[in-house]
């Protein structure tokens, strides 16, 4: 408990402040009917954009604008790393504004953030300028029912991921020399718990965006396979069914039809059509083997695949 000193307390505050403020943001911008998935995910890239434009942002103003001359006695000496090239020493430890008190207290327990670390600060200008506003974003997406959200969780839970990574990575490899868990506090508080937000909302969403575009795909899939069954049942019965060039391509036809043979069949319909308005049957050979069931007919203006049955399976418009 002697760690919680005034600074402690008012930035542990402010950080349930602004999980707060996200919750009634969420219940004044959400349908009524969201799904409880969706709405724990827009709290909480709405809690990811405050922290990192806040929070994250203050650490960046303390390394770019707070800054005294290296002396080699002064006790923050050791993280000289020659930021800017000025030979000055920069970070939080060396300003007194609410910002550099609050990453002070995060310092005691990660030595790195009291000043300029490269690696910390090349992270934070990513997650301030970049993972912020994607985050932000994603929360407009939600409340405006996008189709395009879950790819953008994707995107910034994969960046989120990553940089958490990044962050302790040299720390794991070089034995910790920064890190301090000699306490309750700084361990599981500071260290574990408030990283871990970093993991655990990351993993959800990227959860939940790989189950909405795996229903998605299932979804296309049973339909794609029920227009083809339609098409099918219509053609037995010995009706007309007309389909488009596009149509046909996205066909899924026993026989795949290869680009380079649909490539090919729009000019030769468009040679057979600039040179004769009657009705020819011309079967595929050589590059339309693959379509060797079917005879291409000209007739009217009309172009056309049509099986032995006379059953038109393909209707082109007259090309000119």
């Amino acid at each position: 408990m002697d760690h919680l000193d005034t600074t402690t307390i008012v930035s542990l505050s402010a950080v349930l402040a602004i999980l707060f403020t996200s919750h009634l943001l969420s219940l004044a911008t959400l349908h009524p009917t969201t799904p409880t998935r969706l709405r724990i995910l827009f709290i909480w890239h709405l809690f990811d954009f405050l922290i990192h434009s806040i929070f994250e942002g203050s650490f960046l103003y303390n390394c770019f604008f707070l800054s005294v001359p290296f002396v080699p006695t002064h006790p923050y000496a050791d993280l000289y790393n020659n930021f800017l090239g000025t030979g000055r020493l920069y970070g939080s430890a060396f300003g007194d504004n609410w910002g550099s008190k609050l990453w002070m207290v995060y310092a005691k327990a990660d030595r790195r953030w009291a000043g300029a670390d490269l690696t910390v600060v090349s992270l934070e200008l990513l997650t301030v300028l970049g993972a912020g506003p994607l985050a932000l974003y994603i929360c407009y997406g939600i409340a405006r029912r996008e189709v395009m959200v879950p790819y953008w969780m994707i995107v910034l839970a994969t960046g989120e991921l990553y940089g958490g990574f990044m962050t302790f990575c040299p720390e794991w490899l070089t034995g910790n020399p920064n890190l301090d868990a000699s306490n309750f506090m700084f361990k599981w508080v500071y260290l574990v718990f408030f990283n871990m937000l970093w993991v655990a909302l990351p993993l959800f969403a990227l959860h939940v965006s790989f189950v909405d575009i795996k229903n998605a795909m299932v979804m296309r899939k049973g339909m794609v396979a029920a227009r083809i069954e339609l098409k099918r049942r219509e053609a037995e019965k010995g009706r007309e069914v007309l389909f488009s060039i596009s149509d046909f391509e996205a066909w899924r036809c026993p026989n795949q039809v290869s680009p380079l043979a649909m490539w090919g069949l729009r000019y030769v319909i468009k040679y057979y059509h600039q040179h004769t308005n009657e009705c020819h049957h011309w079967f595929a050979k050589d590059i339309f083997d693959k379509l060797s069931p079917f005879s291409v007919c000209a007739s009217k203006g009309n172009w056309g695949f049509v099986n032995t049955n006379n059953v038109s399976l393909l209707n082109v418009p007259k090309v000119t």
